[in-house]
């Protein structure tokens, strides 16, 4: 018994051995590639803006009598690499900004919960920690392996995700998205007037992972309450400004036309 009990020993000893290595390994590794990618962000392309003592990355390009704003949802690591082939294309006729939000792009990682949301969904919160660990340890980067790189974009892009990772403020923003939306909820609908592009695909995942919900709908009651309001049903998945760039921009060309 006492042989059996030092074999199972030994065999922990190793695989903990084992696994002290590879997160050991992996960590080194990380902060490695780390250093050898901070050059790439070294150029901000924006301006850092203070913002409660914090730096906040605003880009803007381009003059005209209408300002677009980009904002992005949850999970965008580079709004600014997201968002720059639809600023090139608007900018000749619009001032347009590209705001990163905390813990995006170039913009810095804040403490904290964000204001804007409400602690809650734990056991939600504790998945996204593990995701962040994973990230911060260099886990991820080695598990996933490095890609081929075709342009500097791409290889900036990769170094923010690196950077980043699953960082608090993604978490906190993900974690709190129900009390988010019970709060926008008690607010009534905007008048503002309003163009929506929503992915067909998107509609039929959500309606069938949230039954008794329209996302759709949703949307049409926006534009039903806007004083000038359309919207535009599109055959893309979810990110429909990556997929559907050419259609979103002349759309939004011509609906600047109607506020004139």
């Amino acid at each position: 018994m006492r042989k059996l009990l030092r074999v199972v020993r030994n065999i922990f000893l190793v695989l903990l051995a084992c696994i002290i290595l590879f997160v050991s390994g992996a960590f080194v590794y990380h902060r490695i590639k780390l250093s050898q990618e901070k050059p790439l962000l070294e150029n901000v392309p924006g301006q850092m803006v203070e913002v409660d003592g914090h730096n906040m990355h605003v880009y803007s390009e381009g003059q005209g009598d209408h300002t677009i704003v980009f904002l992005s949802g949850w999970g965008t690591t580079s709004p600014y690499q997201d968002f720059l082939p639809m600023t090139k294309e608007l900018s000749g006729e619009n001032k347009v900004v590209i705001i990163e939000k905390f813990g995006y792009g170039y913009s810095d990682e804040v403490p904290g919960e964000r204001e804007a949301y409400v602690a809650s969904e734990k056991k939600e919160k504790l998945v996204y920690s593990g995701f962040n660990i994973l990230c911060k340890l260099g886990i991820m980067r080695v598990l996933v392996g490095t890609p081929e790189f075709e342009t500097e974009d791409d290889k900036i892009r990769y170094a923010l995700e690196q950077k980043e990772g699953m960082n608090k403020n993604f978490i906190s923003e993900n974690s709190n998205t129900v009390e988010s939306i019970d709060e926008i909820l008690t607010m009534p609908l905007p008048t503002t007037p309003t163009l929506q592009f929503v992915s067909k695909q998107t509609n039929e995942i959500s309606n069938r992972e949230f039954p008794g919900t329209d996302w759709m709908a949703a949307h049409q009651e926006l534009v039903d309450a806007s004083v000038n309001g359309k919207l535009v049903e599109l055959e893309s998945s979810h990110y429909v400004y990556r997929y559907e760039q050419d259609t979103i921009v002349s759309g939004i060309k011509e609906f600047l036309k109607t506020l004139c």
